[in-house]
């Protein structure tokens, strides 16, 4: 390792000339100097402290190591590469100065246990007087290498991993680099990348990383060998590359190989693709979900691939599926006068059943190989074309999802008819089997809406036309297909006018024309509506800001579509089509926000409900505007529509309401208390019992936007942001100082819809006019009012009002005319019930159109009907493994909130008017906030048994009453540990007034029930609440029923235990709450009396009853076909 200064032995020697290189004998001796350039700058200290011998007068390429050296130094200019200068002087021990002048790189060829291998050392300085080169072994010690001694043998290796870069021999105790003579000079590469590898503090980087490029290979994490070239070639990837061989690297290719690159070899001039019918490639799809209208579940495609003409056809099974190539090889080959000659599919075990016959037609198979989609690849892609086109047509219409098959068919109709960048010139396939383009003048857009001509018959004076749906092209009539939403079917037909591609002014016209009959010259009344899809964009409405009237703002100027005016004649008119008339209901939802309703078809007549929502608020000084304070809650609007029907489901009106984000308000800053009293559906029922038994008919009333009428509470303040259609003008926002009406607000001075205290206000101003009025608030049911009016009897629920005399009714609504009430007659639509006379004395309740808005919102509409809405199979405990549904679906499964949304749905018809599926709606709600798939499919069930009693109706008129009696009963039945996992009975019962039906209701009891007489006990005791409950409100009013009243039950046991003539024994562990029917039993107000079992209509609310049973409940209750039991 040479020695130190300090021991250096040659110091003392005073000749300058003993140091030159040359002299016999003599000996270099480098002292630690610091190199100082000529114009006195410092430079990085040189420490040369290793005596060298001469043993000759001649330059050597040997490398000596030393430990004292902190630079490489180097005597051959001819090995130093990218040279560039430099000002050094480097002192040796007796004084002499050695000036350095050029640095550069060197490569050397080492060997490293017997290999040879390239090593570049950069920063090596030039200094031609050395007669040995010089390696500085404390800057290969800073890079992270070191000496290595295993006995004899010497070598430098990587401290970090032991890899040696070169070996060493000491000769005369001297260690030099074992080197490979001559030393080669580095190549251009090499001297580049030594150049740009070099780092800023001037240390020398000696680049150690080197080897082949396998060794790189593996090193690096398996990398493609040119990813590894490319990386050697950069000068900062410190890398450098002895071997650049390629050897097969087995680890990659059992890890990383894929398929070949699909072959081309059917293509070509003469190949079978170049010809109409020479290869058609098919695929199969499916199973799809839900089925189309027919039950389809699986679509098969046939594509040419000349043509890139496509056929589609559908069918319930795969087999069926595959079958279909029978027909299209006949069409084909028919219509377009060719040959087919190769069937291309995937290796489906559908497609056996083909085999034969292509066999027996001469049809080449192809079968393309398991997983790999590209080899039938035009088929694959044709059947995502197809089904994007399908969904995107669904969605646009609005159309239920089972119209899928439908879509598909018409969307392989258009694309034949569409130019496409796979064949030549962009030309359709059908331009290219037929050559000549086709006509498109016959497309028009899925789901439009079309009047049909209907045939009379031998009808004259019949409508002849009615509304339907174009849902495709027939090609064997020539006809559209219309589906026809009143009949429930499809029609092939050429009699279309669609209206949706007719001006404003045809429209009209077309809808004149349906009014007029024409050779009997009679009119109809009424016009067929149509759903206009429109697709331009709509402007947004404004309502800007004034000085007219005072107001701060005032309505933009509106366009309004002509309306077809109506025109009456003499003769007989046809009762006009409910179908016809609400075409735009069915199929066309309401707009969830305000930008769907600007871009509605309905735009305009959106636009003007919101303008008279926005007078109407303004006209009732509901707001302020001024400037948003700093750090204030403002709320958010938000706009919500609704498509108003009369009581036979005709169009009423359209109604936007602007309401406040309730759930954006914080309590204690802009609400405080929220309570308000909710009507109970029976009440309302009752009241309908009062006006059959008095005769006199009831009367309901509307307060336009009656929330907006009561004060807000003075101590809070309610900022509401400005809302959608409303602008600013400048004049304003200038009079604010606000630059946007971002930095405005509304501050509310009386409420509005959706604050969580606005039912409770207008609960409150309600309450203080009826009381001025002089109505008393019934004790009972906070909703009802009752008012003396001399020898008369006024009765309101809810702004429905009946008495004993019409002239009292009148009064009411004339005292409320300061809230701007309006009288609407008597009542035919309440609460979505739809509300008619019997013709007897009478009402008849039905919930039709809520019902088909159900089944259409949750895809029932053409489901199967029947006949029970629950079967015997409800009684079996599901398994706990059972599958749950989800929060959120991504494959069109049923979530938790579809579920919640149904069982809502039916929970509100049960309670309304059908208590005979009452007891399947309990049971679907027994799992509501962890609904399984059985819950579903039972829920299911309960709609489809709607679809197909949906036209039944509740009677309501008294039977067997004497003249100002009133006769209140019940009925009350228990089911006996009917949940069989916890063993708790059910309870059914039915409040009967003057024979008319007016409350029902089937839960499960609280407690378990240790017998039948027990479970029958706790029954008639729950619907004894409810009997005593209408007794009250009865009395009130002035209606005292007659006592007892009676409750009918079909247990003796219970009968006497009610009675209190049983032993206490088997009843005293029940509740007080329970017994409490005893002592109005005792008092003479109540009493129990059997009644035979196929009497008793609790059993309607408690069983799974058979279809014939049913009937015979449903008769039992008044409930059947026009009212009729």
């Amino acid at each position: 390792m040479g020695h130190v200064k300090a021991d250096c032995r040659s110091r003392r020697i005073s000749d300058k000339n003993s140091s030159r290189r040359g002299k016999s004998g003599g000996n270099i001796v480098l002292a630690i100097g610091e190199g100082i350039s000529k114009k006195g700058k410092r430079h990085a200290k040189c420490n040369l402290t290793l005596a060298i011998s001469n043993d000759s007068d001649e330059e050597s390429d040997d490398w000596i190591l030393d430990s004292g050296s902190s630079r490489h130094l180097v005597n051959n200019a001819s090995l130093l590469q990218g040279v560039r200068d430099c000002e050094y002087e480097c002192h040796l021990a007796d004084g002499e100065v050695i000036k350095l002048s050029r640095v550069g790189s060197v490569v050397l060829t080492v060997k490293a246990e017997g290999h040879k291998r390239d090593v570049t050392l950069t920063e090596v300085y030039l200094a031609p007087d050395l007669s040995r080169n010089i390696m500085s072994y404390g800057k290969l010690k800073r890079k992270g290498f070191g000496l290595v001694y295993d006995g004899t043998k010497r070598t430098l290796a990587r401290r970090s991993n032991g890899e040696v870069v070169f070996d060493i021999k000491m000769e005369n105790n001297v260690l030099y680099v074992d080197t490979v003579a001559p030393t080669r000079a580095g190549t251009p590469r090499d001297v580049l990348m030594a150049i740009l590898t070099q780092d800023s503090t001037d240390v020398s980087a000696m680049d150690v990383q080197i080897g082949s490029l396998y060794h790189f290979h593996q090193r690096l994490g398996h990398l493609a060998y040119d990813t590894v070239e490319r990386m050697a070639s950069d000068p900062e990837s410190g890398i450098t590359l002895t071997d650049r061989a390629r050897p097969t690297c087995i680890s990659c290719a059992q890890g990383k190989q894929t398929k070949n690159a699909q072959s081309r070899k059917d293509t070509g001039v003469n190949s079978p693709i170049d010809r109409i019918g020479g290869v058609i490639c098919s695929d199969l799809k499916g199973p799809m979900t839900p089925k189309d209208r027919l039950g389809n579940r699986y679509l098969v495609n046939f594509v040419d691939h000349k043509s890139n003409y496509c056929c589609v056809f559908l069918a319930p099974t795969k087999e069926k599926a595959a079958k279909k190539f029978e027909h299209f090889l006949a069409f084909f080959e028919r219509q377009f006068e060719c040959r087919i000659h190769v069937l291309r599919t995937d290796g489906g075990a559908e497609y056996a059943n083909v085999d034969l016959f292509c066999k027996s037609t001469g049809v080449a198979r192809q079968v393309s190989e398991a997983r790999s989609q590209a080899s039938n690849g035009k088929a694959e892609r044709m059947h995502r074309t197809v089904l994007n086109m399908a969904r995107s047509m669904i969605f646009a219409s609005r159309l239920p999802v089972s119209f899928w098959g439908d879509a598909v068919e018409y969307a392989a109709y258009i694309l034949n008819r569409s130019p496409t960048s796979a064949n030549a010139k962009r030309a359709s396939p059908l331009e290219v089997l037929t050559k000549h383009a086709p006509d498109l003048r016959d497309i028009v857009a899925f789901g439009s809406v079309c009047s049909v001509y209907r045939d009379p018959r031998k009808n004259s004076l019949a409508r002849r036309s009615q509304v339907g749906i174009i849902i495709g092209r027939s090609d064997e009539t020539k006809g559209y297909r219309v589906f026809l939403q009143k009949e429930n079917k499809v029609t092939v037909t050429q009699h279309v006018k669609d209206i949706e591609t007719l001006s404003e002014a045809q429209n009209n016209q077309l809808q004149r024309a349906l009014d007029y009959e024409d050779q009997a010259g009679a009119t109809s009344t009424e016009t067929a509506t149509a759903t206009l899809m429109s697709a331009d964009p709509a402007p947004t409405l404004k309502i800007r800001r004034g000085k007219k009237n005072s107001k701060s703002w005032t309505r933009a100027a509106h366009r309004t579509r002509s309306a077809a005016k109506r025109s009456q004649a003499s003769g007989v008119q046809e009762e006009p089509s409910r179908d016809e008339s609400v075409v735009a209901h069915v199929f066309e939802r309401d707009p969830n926000n305000y930008g769907e309703a600007i871009r509605s078809s309905k735009r305009e007549g959106w636009e003007k409900a919101m303008r008279e929502e926005l007078e109407a608020l303004e006209d009732n000084g509901v707001w302020r505007l001024i400037k948003r304070p700093s750090g204030s809650n403002t709320l958010h609007t938000k706009w919500v529509f609704k498509t108003k029907t009369d009581a036979h489901g005709d169009l009423e009106r359209l109604k936007a309401r602007l309401v406040a984000c309730g759930n954006e308000q914080v309590f204690g800053i802009d609400y405080q208390l929220t309570f308000a009293a909710v009507m109970d559906m029976s009440t309302v029922k009752v009241l309908l019992a009062l006006a059959a038994t008095w005769g006199v008919p009831a009367k309901h009333g509307d307060i336009p936007n009656a929330y907006v009428k009561a004060i807000k509470e003075p101590n809070l303040e309610i900022l509401l942001q400005v809302p959608q259609a409303m602008e600013v003008d400048d004049a304003t926002l200038k009079k604010l100082g606000a630059a946007s009406t971002k930095e405005l607000a509304l501050k509310l001075r009386k409420s509005l819809y959706g604050l969580k205290q606005a039912g409770r206000l207008w609960s409150q101003l309600l309450h203080a006019k009826l009381c001025s009025a002089g109505f008393t608030q019934c004790v009972a049911d906070m909703c009802l009012y009752w008012k003396r009016d001399g020898k008369d009897t006024v009765v309101v629920v809810d702004l429905l009002a009946t008495g004993t005399g019409a002239a009292a009714v009148d009064r009411f609504f004339a005292s409320l005319a300061s809230l701007s009430i309006k009288d609407l007659g008597r009542v035919s639509k309440f609460l979505g019930m739809r509300v008619a006379l019997d013709g007897e004395g009478g009402y008849v309740l039905d919930q039709e159109e809520a019902i088909s808005d159900l089944l259409q919102e949750h895809g029932l509409t053409n489901a199967n009907s029947t006949l029970a809405p629950i079967g015997a199979d409800c009684y079996e405990v599901q398994p706990i493994d059972s599958v749950q549904l989800e929060a959120t679906s991504t494959n069109g499964a049923p979530t938790i909130r579809d579920f919640q949304s149904l069982v809502g749905s039916l929970l509100w018809v049960a309670r309304c008017t059908r208590p005979d599926f009452a007891f399947a709606v309990h049971k679907t709600t027994r799992q509501t906030h962890q609904p399984r798939l059985h819950d579903w499919k039972l829920a299911k069930r309960v709609a489809r048994y709607l679809k197909g009693t949906k036209t039944m109706k509740i009677n309501m008129k008294p039977r067997d009453v004497r003249c100002a009696s009133t006769k209140l009963e019940s009925f009350s039945d228990a089911d006996f540990a009917a949940d069989k996992s916890d063993r708790k009975s059910l309870t059914g019962g039915i409040v009967l007034l003057n024979g008319m039906a007016i409350s029902w209701s089937a839960k499960k009891q609280g407690g378990v029930s240790l017998s039948t007489m027990e479970a029958e006990f706790v029954a008639a005791s729950e619907i004894a609440r409810e009997l005593l409950g209408v007794r009250e409100m009865l009395i009130e009013i002035g209606m005292a029923p007659e006592l007892p009243m009676l409750m009918h039950v079909d247990n003796q046991a219970a009968i006497r235990q009610l009675e209190g003539e049983a032993s206490s024994l088997k009843a005293k562990h029940n509740d007080v709450r329970v017994k409490f029917v005893c002592d109005f039993a005792r008092r003479g107000i109540a009493r129990a009396q059997y009644v035979r079992l196929e009497l008793m209509l609790a059993d309607l609310l408690t069983k799974a009853l058979d279809p014939h049973k049913l009937a015979t409940m449903r008769t039992l209750v008044h409930l059947g076909l026009n009212g009729k039991s």
